[in-house]
């Protein structure tokens, strides 16, 4: 992922679909498909197999007009394989994203500051080695990028995040 790119927040309407599917060859991409064919932003997915139901569980985090949003969703609960197609907002789910990051160990001994952020964000060190230190997050979206920002120049080698990871509350 580029670190700029996940700096930059959109403003755009943001909603939580949760698309349970039959698992089987090509509906993960066939669903994608759907949403690029109406120009709908896809901003994150995530999905996890349902052994018991022999189903999948998709969860689609998208920028959209509603009315654009209104016709995919009828468009996926239209194909066979569909069970079923819930859609959120941020206030009717509970979520956290998780970030992993990677800093020099030689710039994090040398430079003190390195450690004072860490400890005012209540970053985690998950790992470290002779040469790195691996820090893990788990927060908002604002919480990832507030701390993104402010170890960008810090000794930061590399980032990545999970995207939301998400539970209705209903």
């Amino acid at each position: 992922m580029n670190i700029d790119s996940y700096l930059t927040i959109n403003d755009s309407t943001e909603n939580i679909l949760i698309v349970y599917v039959k698992n089987g060859f090509g509906v993960l991409e066939n669903i994608l498909k759907t949403f690029s064919e109406k120009f709908i932003h896809i901003e994150s997915v995530n999905s996890i197999t349902i052994e018991k139901q022999k189903a999948l569980k998709i969860v689609l985090i998208v920028k959209s007009k509603n009315s654009q949003l209104a016709s995919v969703i009828e468009l996926i609960r239209n194909k066979e394989y569909t069970i079923e197609v819930e859609n959120y907002i941020d206030s009717e789910v509970i979520y956290n994203e998780l970030a992993y990051y990677k800093i020099s160990y030689d710039y994090f001994l040398n430079n003190p500051i390195t450690s004072l952020i860490i400890n005012r964000h209540r970053v985690e060190i998950a790992e470290i080695n002779r040469e790195f230190i691996f820090l893990e997050q788990k927060g908002s979206r604002k919480e990832i990028v507030n701390f993104l920002k402010e170890i960008k120049p810090h000794g930061l080698i590399n980032f990545n995040s999970s995207g939301k990871i998400i539970i209705n509350k209903y």
